[in-house]
């Protein structure tokens, strides 16, 4: 972020100079850069999972989630597995751009048990990962 900003700088204070000289203007520029902490930000608000629930209907699957701290998500990565040890990326989810609490679904065609589990990556990169939801199909 801080080097995007640097960058920006320099390319204004460049086409301003470059500018002032086509027109043999005196350009005087000064100016206090305050730069933001790069992990944090007055709006950002950790990404949390309110309520995760796995139901089935109508033959599928549905995976319903309510985020709060939405500003902060990028991508939502629903996982699933068999065993409940190794999880594979069975849909990705982007993001609302709603700043609220959002809710989210996922929904696929009932095969048999699966184990449900959410990755969350954050814009600034972090990953968090859901609670598992263990549903069973031959309950259903």
């Amino acid at each position: 972020m801080k080097q995007k900003l640097i960058l920006l700088l320099s390319v204004i204070l460049t086409l301003n100079a470059l500018h002032a000289k086509a027109n043999d203007v005196d350009l005087n520029f000064s100016s206090n850069l305050i730069f933001p902490s790069e992990n944090t930000s007055s709006t950002d608000e950790e990404v949390k999972i309110a309520l995760i629930k796995a139901y089935v209907t109508d033959n599928k699957v549905f995976l319903d989630w309510i985020v709060t701290g939405n500003f902060s998500a990028d991508i939502f990565e629903v996982q699933k597995s068999y065993d409940g040890k190794k999880f594979v990326p069975a849909a990705i989810v982007f993001s609302s751009e709603d700043n609220n609490e959002c809710t989210y679904q996922f929904f696929e065609k009932v095969n048999k048990h699966h184990i449900y589990r959410i990755k969350i990556i954050e814009k600034n990169g972090n990953i968090k990962y859901s609670e598992t939801i263990n549903l069973d199909i031959d309950n259903h």
